[in-house]
């Protein structure tokens, strides 16, 4: 009886499943904490046609998901079986949240799912694998502003934190800490963009804050959808002191690997050198 039903199990598992329209598919901004993201929010939450969530923790559990079903299926490659049924588990919860948020569901239909992940970048391409036209937001900031948001953030040190692994191979040394976390996940950024140019957009905080018009317009033609009427205002950085810059951070705490390891994430994203 077991080997009838799997037989009969597997034609029906190997079937092409439907895929979404694109104007219906997920948006996923990949970034990292301190990257200044609520600016980019801000304007998306703007649009009557995106539910926005944030750090669901739903693309490592589409991971997670998907790594059972491989192990219960025997198979290296996702059936389409489990594809569906992994969509719809996301889908579902991604809307649960949504209203749980506060999201009001319109009439026309459910408002299409945007949603922004700090520390998801690793598991981006299995949920690629299962929402095909997915867009992606590879969202940047320069490693010296984000280094020094995270040391002013943490003055009493980075126990407990997601900064704490990067502290190893330098301890007791918060700037260097600070850099490997943002080199590393910078890095896993850049090469999932470089790895599906298609599916992805590269945005720099710094050029939204220079443009906030210019660039959402290329972030929602990028995503398919018609821009919001509400016209578009610059935002001042809260963090920039009175006295113009935000305060400096000493490079020279920077082991010289790692340093040049940033400059050369910085050459790559456009920005100056440390």
């Amino acid at each position: 009886m077991i080997d009838r039903a799997v037989a009969v199990s597997k034609p029906v598992s190997d079937r092409t499943d439907p895929l979404r329209p694109a104007e219906s598919a997920p948006i996923v901004i990949l970034t990292f904490s301190h990257s200044g993201v609520e600016l980019l929010g801000d304007f998306l939450t703007s649009s009557s046609s995106l539910s926005c969530t944030t750090r669901t923790g739903l693309l490592p559990m589409c991971e997670s998901v998907a790594s059972t079903w491989q192990y219960i299926e025997g198979r290296e490659q996702l059936s389409a079986l489990a594809r569906s049924s992994i969509r719809a588990l996301v889908t579902s919860m991604a809307l649960a949240r949504s209203v749980a948020a506060g999201a009001r569901i319109a009439d026309s239909g459910t408002p299409r799912w945007c949603e922004t992940t700090i520390s998801g970048t690793s598991s981006a391409g299995t949920f690629l694998k299962i929402f095909p036209q997915a867009k992606f937001v590879c969202f940047h900031r320069r490693c010296d502003e984000v280094m020094s948001e995270i040391i002013e953030s943490n003055p009493w040190g980075f126990g407990k934190t997601e900064f704490w692994p990067y502290s190893s191979a330098n301890p007791g040394n918060s700037v260097a800490t600070a850099g490997a976390y943002w080199a590393e996940r910078s890095r896993a950024i850049l090469d999932f963009q470089l790895a599906q140019p298609q599916s992805c957009l590269s945005l720099r905080r710094e050029d939204l804050e220079a443009d906030a018009q210019e660039q959402m317009r290329l972030v929602w033609s990028f995503l398919g959808l018609t821009p919001p009427r509400a016209v578009i205002r610059q935002r001042s950085d809260p963090a920039v002191t009175e006295h113009g810059a935000r305060p400096r951070f000493p490079v020279d705490r920077l082991p010289p690997r790692l340093r040049t390891v940033i400059n050369e994430l910085h050459a790559t994203l456009g920005y100056p050198p440390l």
